[in-house]
């Protein structure tokens, strides 16, 4: 059975779950959240990884389109308002892209090229 791991959106705390993929999807929201012994917990993708990435591997960090930690909540604001893409950043202020899409969408409102953004991106 699967683990992913959920963190605590007040405390921060890394809360590791094991389900079936089919319970995952029933229980998780869009957003990557789910609700827990009251708390709303945040899908860690990093952490389940192991801080392990490979090539192709969704989602993809970004210090290039990220910020400062303190611009976070102005930045996905801006995500939304300017590329109507639902963008959320790490505590370090990395962009954390879900999709080739979104990557393509946000970094072309942004004004940016990415020269190495891989064959098929849609």
């Amino acid at each position: 059975m699967p683990t992913y791991c959920y963190r605590n959106l007040e405390t921060g705390v890394l809360a590791e779950v094991f389900m079936t993929v089919s319970q995952m999807l029933d229980r998780e929201r869009e957003d990557g959240t789910i609700q827990m012994d009251g708390a709303v917990l945040k899908r860690d993708y990093e952490a389940e990884l192991g801080g392990a990435r490979s090539a192709g591997t969704w989602p993809v960090l970004s210090d290039s389109a990220g910020c400062h930690p303190s611009q976070i909540p102005e930045m996905k604001d801006h995500a939304r308002r300017v590329a109507g893409v639902n963008l959320d950043f790490n505590r370090e202020g990395q962009a954390i892209f879900e999709s080739p899409g979104q990557r393509k969408k946000y970094l072309r409102s942004i004004g940016v090229r990415d020269n190495n953004g891989g064959y098929g991106d849609p």
